[in-house]
């Protein structure tokens, strides 16, 4: 070999050598940070080993909270590998140019995590910026004051995720083969294209998306009851729910939600539940999480916690502060379905004053007509004591009754529990933080403040009912509680409301 070419080859070794001290000097400085180090060993690498070298750099929307000792998860060839985030929020690393690999990202206190990313090798160098958004970024809210519960704001956070989610919510006709198809959103006596339904053929049914919630404290005297169709950090799951449109009614002994009946009542729960399962297995009646959606969805709709407001859905069959009980007991279920999917009431001449049938998107009558049993859920008895003590509030999972023994002790399987007053009143305080629970911690409250309805209890009743009864008047709406019954309770003036529990195949 020529001389001077080896000569050069030399030289340009040396050169190398000499950058690659360099390099190795400033891994050594002070002012280097981990990131920085971890990033230029990974240059290196990449100039010998064909590799991607990838820095993240986490950030936050408040730029005074740190993103350091974040955890960052490579995922690569099913092969996970976790980093933590250095004191200026960055982690480095590299990557096989051609391979692919995801990224996922650790809790940072109540921030929400960017999205989980995946990313193909195709570059020597991938710098990457992720942001930790608050929930008013990713989800719609209503600010609540807690010491009266008025909502001292409107909607907040992404309104237009709101509009999205509820233009989702409306009435199908789901037949027993667990197929559904929508109903035209402004009369629900049609399909969307036009043709008549035959409601013999199945259910009206509202059916109301998936979403996710959660109410936090703001620590300044007010909270927030925020709501999402996207998970975000802490939150917890509504499922997606299919709801009767109409009070039930018995029929060939099938629970049904069908128009132009009046509803069916004097049976106790467990028989409207088993009523409703003739039709299928997955057939139930509403349950406690209905009621929580229903009184989300109004307050998110309307920014107040009056369900009577007449400026909202209207005062209900009660009508204007009327106490009567003549007109309930011949009105028929449909009166709405000029509304369709939209909330709001439908006007008729009554003994009370400014009576309607109301809608909640599609949810015909959810207060102030007769009182709705609700399962997936029931109370402690005083009787039953040393087990129970009356207080004792039971959140059961499953479309199902509790049995005798559960009933005289506790639910099986997932259940939470919550603490009862067993007296009555107007609420004033409900554990709203957390899962936005709507049983009364405290009274003191009115028909004019607070939470506008009422509340009743006793320590030896076991069944809830909720809504209020049409000559109740002023003290019916979405979260009137009523426990101070037994659960076999069989009241003319308790109606059933049907569910379905399984998979539903949307059809066009």
């Amino acid at each position: 070999m020529d001389k001077s070419i080896k000569a050069a080859q030399v030289e340009h070794l040396v050169d190398k050598v000499k950058e690659k001290i360099e390099v190795c000097v400033k891994y050594t400085a002070q002012d280097l940070t981990d990131a920085q180090k971890a990033q230029a060993r990974a240059n290196i690498g990449a100039q010998e080993l064909d590799l991607e070298s990838v820095t993240i750099t986490l950030t936050c929307e408040d730029e005074t909270v740190s993103t350091a000792g974040v955890t960052v998860t490579k995922t690569e060839d099913g092969v996970a590998t976790q980093y933590t985030s250095d004191a200026n929020g960055q982690v480095g690393f590299s990557v096989k140019r051609g391979h692919q690999y995801t990224i996922s990202y650790g809790s940072l206190g109540a921030w929400n995590p960017p999205a989980t990313t995946t990313y193909t090798a195709n570059s020597p160098v991938r710098a990457i910026t992720s942001l930790y958004r608050g929930l008013s970024a990713v989800c719609w809210g209503v600010l609540l004051n807690q010491s009266n519960f008025t909502i001292c704001q409107g909607l907040v956070g992404e309104r237009s995720l709101f509009t999205a989610f509820e233009a989702k919510i409306g009435r199908y006709l789901l037949k027993p083969d667990a197929t559904a198809k929508k109903l035209k959103a402004d009369d629900s006596t049609k399909y969307v294209d036009g043709t008549a339904i035959d409601e013999t053929e199945g259910d009206v049914m509202v059916r109301i998306p998936r979403f996710f919630y959660k109410v936090v404290d703001n620590g300044n005297g007010t909270c927030t009851l925020w709501g999402s169709e996207t998970e975000f950090q802490g939150c917890y799951t509504m499922p997606e729910q299919w709801i009767g449109a109409y009070f039930g009614y018995i029929t060939g002994q099938c629970l049904r939600s069908r128009s132009g009946y009046n509803p069916t009542r004097s049976h106790n729960i467990s028989s409207f539940h088993d009523f409703a399962k003739n039709i299928g297995s997955n057939y139930g009646l509403t349950d406690y999480k209905a009621r929580q959606t229903m009184m989300m969805l109004f307050m998110w709709k309307y920014n107040t916690t009056n369900s009577q407001d007449p400026q909202c859905m209207g005062y209900g069959i009660t009508g204007s502060g009327s106490n009567w009980t003549t007109e309930v007991q011949t009105e028929l279920t449909g009166r709405t379905t000029t509304l369709g999917d939209a909330c709001g009431g439908v006007a008729f001449t009554a003994t009370g004053t400014l009576a309607s049938h109301i809608s909640l998107y599609g949810i015909e009558d959810p207060c102030c007509w007769f009182w709705e049993m609700v399962q997936g859920c029931y109370f402690g008895s005083s009787a039953n004591s040393p087990a129970q003590t009356g207080t004792e509030i039971f959140l059961y999972d499953g479309n199902r009754m509790p049995t005798s023994s559960e009933l005289t002790t506790h639910p099986e399987g997932n259940y939470r529990q919550l603490t009862r007053l067993t007296s009555s009143g107007y609420p004033k305080t409900m554990p709203l933080v957390g899962q936005f629970d709507l049983f009364a911690t405290a009274y003191g409250g009115g028909t004019s403040s607070y939470w506008y309805d009422y509340c009743d209890a006793i320590a030896t009743g076991q069944l809830l009912v909720v809504g209020g009864r049409a000559a109740l008047g002023a003290d019916c709406g979405l979260v009137y509680a009523d426990s101070g019954v037994a659960f076999a309770n069989s009241s003319s003036n308790f109606a059933a409301r049907l569910a379905f529990y399984g998979q539903v195949t949307i059809i066009d």
